[in-house]
């Protein structure tokens, strides 16, 4: 699936984005830049680099979570296929309604990351970034919850089974409401619009006073 709680064969557990192996880091949000007050180009890179990874990783998990729709409607065919009551496909219904949360979350978590690149040190972004880490921890833990299949295994009692839909249709409904939130945040104007800085323009290969043609970095 596409949560960013890494578990390694071996047991060995970590963050994706930053391989911290604290436990409590799990389902935390991951997204405080590095500090900015140094200067020079190794700083620039990790700043950059600190934000291009998390854009990649959320656009990784993503596609791999655009695959459990397909998932979430064959578990449900499977169970809905050794039950004894009609009434099942609906209920089974959060499964799916859950993994479109998900990937709703997933796609504006994405790009909230060159967003946030672009915007100046303020209490605005201070504002944004609190408003993507909460959107973050949720849709981290709702993904793990989707990714889990052994509550709706053959061998799961019917409380586990229970529980784990009151789980994954309360944590679907929490992430809707991170991602209103975020949404919210930017529409009314309580993060201000971005305007991206003119691209530089260096002038080569031609004489002093000469007019030169532009090359965008």
């Amino acid at each position: 699936g596409g949560c960013n709680w890494i578990t390694c064969r071996c047991g060995h557990q970590f963050c994706y984005f930053c391989f911290n192996t604290d436990p409590q880091h799990h389902n935390q949000p991951c997204n405080a830049p590095p500090d900015k007050t140094a200067q020079g180009a190794q700083s620039d890179l990790e700043y950059y680099m600190h934000y291009y990874d998390r854009w990649d990783g959320h656009r990784k998990s993503q596609e791999l979570e655009t695959q459990l729709r397909q998932d979430a409607l064959s578990c449900m065919e499977d169970l809905t296929a050794h039950a004894d009551h009609p009434s099942l496909q609906i209920d089974l219904a959060f499964l799916s309604e859950g993994t479109e949360a998900l990937i709703a979350c997933r796609r504006v978590l994405k790009n909230t990351y060159p967003y946030a690149f672009f915007l100046p040190k303020s209490s605005a972004k201070e504002l944004f970034e609190n408003l993507q880490a909460r959107l973050e921890a949720q849709t981290e833990q709702l993904s793990a919850a989707l990714e889990s299949r052994q509550p709706l295994s053959a061998e799961a009692t019917a409380e586990e089974r229970r529980a784990h839909k009151t789980k994954i249709v309360n944590l679907g409904a929490d992430a809707r409401v991170r991602l209103r939130h975020m949404r919210e945040g930017l529409e009314e104007g309580l993060v201000p619009k971005v305007t991206p800085a003119k691209p530089v323009m260096p002038t080569v290969g031609r004489p002093s006073g000469s007019r030169a043609d532009p090359i965008l970095l």
